[in-house]
């Protein structure tokens, strides 16, 4: 929670230039066991968002959006099975882990499927027992599908619920920033039921066609019956890292880090730490801060107050922790 479609008409500039028709392929280039992206998510301000029309050779302008927030996040992808939390999602090969949650994924030729989510925090499990199908593969301009699913949320909360999916336009989205001219947007109208009571999402993505990632999203939702109880605007921008060698291999040493956030001193603490590196980015991927691990601190008082991203390295250079650091 991956072909760039070339222009028909060589004339960028000309107003009445026709795009190609992208087929979205969500499984043709899934990412690999091992690969490190940054997710950048902007909040925007939701006054007088609309996700704007279908149709084919559409141009969708929201560079007006206005910031509210920003979110950044690192998803480390491993097999499955490599996992401690594994067996728990049987249906699952890929895993997008963060600091706060893990992904379970399961793709196919034909299908990318939700699996369910792992939150180490609180050792608490989303399970589907019925997979949430994300999208078909491939879809062409006005596909769509209809799907149901089944989850149980700890401690045994059940839901279920269905969707129907649209791929229903393309053509340029521009966003402060970024112009995608080959944009797909994808429809889904979504519906859960739990505990007496249900929820409706009526949300719109926006993928890029390079890696298939969604970029943009505007969902509005009913709770109980009440419209637009909430409403979500996102920009998204993904960034790729690097490499994890042995993502593919035994799970990962636990390591911790603390306190987070942190005035002056930061303790690290795990195994495999020896020899090992220790580098702190900027939001904007700058590093800042690079050394090796000599002890189990690292004196961070001469940083400027603000959110960091951090990164910890085994004595074989394998990426063993990742996160976001505070600084007060």
């Amino acid at each position: 929670m991956k072909t760039t479609i070339s222009l028909l008409a060589s004339g960028l500039c000309m107003a009445h230039s026709l795009l190609a028709q992208p087929v979205y392929d969500a499984c043709a280039t899934p990412p690999q066991p091992g690969e490190i992206w940054m997710e950048e998510a902007k909040t925007m301000r939701r006054n007088g968002v609309t996700p704007g029309p279908s149709g084919a050779n559409v141009v969708w302008d929201f560079s007006n959006w206005i910031l509210q927030a920003t979110n950044t996040g690192i998803d480390t992808f491993y097999t499955t099975s490599s996992l401690l939390q594994g067996p728990n999602f049987p249906s699952s090969n890929l895993a997008a882990k963060r600091s706060d949650m893990i992904q379970f994924w399961s793709y196919s030729p034909s299908a990318l499927q939700h699996c369910g989510s792992y939150f180490p925090f609180y050792n608490h499990r989303n399970r589907y027992s019925d997979l949430d199908k994300f999208m078909d593969c491939p879809m062409n301009f006005q596909d769509d599908f209809y799907d149901t699913y089944a989850y149980v949320s700890d401690p045994n909360i059940f839901s279920n619920g269905h969707k129907h999916t649209t791929y229903d336009g393309f053509g340029t989205l521009i966003m402060q920033g970024h112009t995608y001219p080959n944009a797909i947007r994808v429809h889904e109208y979504d519906t859960v039921f739990a505990q007496g009571g249900y929820e409706a999402y009526d949300t719109y993505l926006w993928i890029e066609t390079t890696n298939f990632r969604v970029v943009c999203l505007i969902s509005t939702s009913t709770v109980s019956g009440v419209p637009g109880s909430y409403f979500s605007v996102y920009q998204y921008t993904h960034t790729y890292l690097g490499m994890v060698p042995t993502a593919t291999a035994a799970p990962l040493p636990e390591v911790e880090l603390y306190p987070n956030p942190v005035a002056d001193q930061v303790h690290i603490q795990g195994e495999g730490l020896e020899n090992g590196r220790f580098t702190l980015n900027s939001l904007t991927g700058q590093v800042v801060k690079q050394l090796a691990i000599q002890s189990q601190q690292v004196d961070l008082g001469e940083l400027p107050s603000g959110m960091y991203l951090y990164s910890v390295q085994d004595g074989l250079g394998q990426v063993i922790k990742t996160g976001k650091l505070v600084k007060q």
